[in-house]
């Protein structure tokens, strides 16, 4: 809001001199506004504001407690669920990343698309049968 500090007869003085002295001085002071913190799903790696931070953190964790295994996954994030997209992996290695990314601070759920689930019975029967073919040509 603008007020004229200027009065009738131009003097600005005249103008500071009718301000009321009942106003508390420290009403007039700049205001410091505390933002709200960062939230948990955008949090980065290091602690910075990033949009995707919870994706990339599950990344790490993932990477860190399942090495190898999640190369092939593709993880992202709707707010603060964690969608991973992928190809084949067996049922205990999905419960397990499930349970992973849930332990993740931010992340409420997890949504898996395009990930084949297999038995490790049935996976291994599928795989050893090509290592033998391979192996005796």
């Amino acid at each position: 809001m603008h007020r004229d500090l200027h009065n009738s007869s131009g003097n600005v003085a005249g103008t500071i001199d009718k301000v009321p002295d009942n106003i508390n001085s420290a009403n007039l002071e700049p205001r410091i506004v505390e933002c709200r913190a960062i939230p948990p799903e955008r949090i980065g790696i290091n602690g910075e504001y990033d949009h995707d931070g919870l994706s990339k953190r599950v990344r790490l964790l993932l990477s860190e407690q399942l090495t190898n295994s999640v190369e092939t996954l593709r993880i992202s994030q709707r707010g603060r669920v964690v969608v991973i997209f992928g190809p084949w992996v067996t049922e205990e290695m999905a419960q397990r990343i499930i349970n992973l990314c849930l332990q993740v601070e931010g992340a409420t759920s997890v949504e898996v698309n395009g990930v084949c689930l297999a038995s490790r019975s049935r996976l291994i029967s599928h795989i050893e049968p090509n290592q033998y073919l391979l192996n005796a040509s």
